[in-house]
């Protein structure tokens, strides 16, 4: 028996059938879009959403559960982010005073997101240009300030030390 011939042309990666359009390339995805309109459905989704964080945030505030942290059931010590959710939870209350207690880093973080929030919605292409080149070093600074809060909440004595 012979195999059967082959006939007609292959397409190789290059090439591709008449009145066709080009694949896209990865290049061509990550070029800037248009801005994303709010229209009725997605402002919707956003309110469902700010209701639920609400929501869980109002049931969350005891430290009556189990302890999930990994760093903490290891060590015994309060990891750089521990405080983060009982935070968030004395915020979504109005507890300024709780939330700072808990985690003086989420206020931080809510007064960027908030400036940042302003500053994107009034900002012309330029300035959103600007923003994203600086969005590494600003996502850096948020790290070291997370560390140098961690320590001193250990050294005045809010937190357990780890080990002990």
């Amino acid at each position: 028996m012979t195999a059967p011939a082959v006939t007609g042309r292959t397409l190789s990666s290059t090439t591709r059938p008449p009145g066709t359009a080009p694949r896209s390339t990865a290049a061509a995805s990550l070029a800037p879009s248009a801005p994303v309109e709010l229209t009725a459905n997605r402002w919707f989704r956003l309110l469902a959403i700010a209701v639920a964080v609400a929501a869980v945030g109002w049931s969350a505030a005891s430290d009556d559960g189990p302890v999930l942290c990994p760093f903490r059931r290891c060590t015994g010590g309060y990891c750089p982010g521990c405080g983060i959710t009982r935070s968030t939870a004395a915020l979504i209350r109005g507890d300024v005073a709780g939330s700072w207690h808990h985690h003086p880093f989420l206020l931080i973080a809510a007064a960027q997101a908030a400036v940042l929030t302003a500053l994107w919605s009034v900002a012309t292409a330029e300035l959103r240009a600007a923003l994203l080149r600086r969005r590494d070093a600003l996502l850096a600074a948020n790290g070291v300030i997370v560390a140098a809060v961690w320590a001193v909440r250990l050294a005045t004595g809010q937190i357990p030390l780890p080990f002990s």
